[in-house]
C-alpha cells in the first residue's frame, strides 16, 4: 500500500516542518485544541454506537480540530469512503464493522488521517503532526490509518489490518 510508504516519507519530512511553517510535533500537540464537539461525538460513538462515522477538520482560525459532519449506520463503509475529498486533508473517526472468521459481527474504532497527494504540503504536514493530539485525547482508538489514496482505506485493505494475527 502506497500510504504506508508515504507515512515514512512524511515522518522524515516532519523535521522540515519549521521550514514549511508547520509546528513541530511537540508544539503541534500543545497549540492544537480538540473541540468539545469532537469529544462528545467520540463518546457517543463509543457508548451509543451512533454516529458510525465522523468527519473532522482542522479549523485554522481557532487552531482547533472540529466536527464537520457525521454519518449514521445507514451509510455503508464504501459510501462513506466515497465522500473523501481529492485535494483536502481530513480526519475520520470510524466504527469499522466486520465479521470475524467464526461469523461474529464485530467492530473496531479507528482514526484515519487523510492526506491526499493533491493537498498542499503545508496542510499534509499539519494534519499528520496534529493527529498525535487526537490520538492522545481520544481513548479507545484501536487502529490508526494514515492514508493518501482511497485504496489505502478500502474495506478490504482495512479488513486485512484488522484481522492480522
Amino acid at each position: 500500500m502506497k500510504g504506508r510508504i508515504s507515512l515514512i516519507f512524511v515522518s522524515i519530512l516532519m523535521g522540515a516542518g519549521a521550514f514549511l511553517g508547520v509546528p513541530s510535533d511537540a508544539s503541534a500537540q500543545s497549540d492544537v485544541t480538540i473541540d468539545q464537539t469532537v469529544k462528545s461525538t467520540w463518546s457517543a460513538m463509543r457508548l451509543k454506537g451512533s454516529p458510525r462515522y465522523a468527519v473532522l477538520r482542522f479549523d485554522m482560525a481557532r487552531r482547533s480540530i472540529i466536527v464537520e459532519k457525521t454519518f449514521d449506520s445507514s451509510t455503508s463503509y464504501d459510501d462513506f469512503i466515497a465522500t473523501f475529498p481529492d485535494s483536502e486533508c481530513r480526519y475520520y473517526l470510524v466504527d469499522f464493522p466486520y465479521t470475524d472468521a467464526v461469523g461474529r459481527e464485530l467492530s473496531r474504532f479507528m482514526l484515519i488521517t487523510w492526506t491526499p497527494e493533491n493537498a498542499s504540503v503545508k496542510d499534509r504536514m499539519l494534519y499528520v503532526t496534529s493527529s498525535y493530539s487526537l490520538r492522545n485525547e481520544l481513548t479507545g482508538i484501536s487502529l490508526y490509518v494514515a492514508a493518501e489514496e482511497k485504496d489505502d482505506v478500502s474495506y478490504q485493505s482495512v479488513l486485512s489490518i484488522v484481522v492480522e494475527p
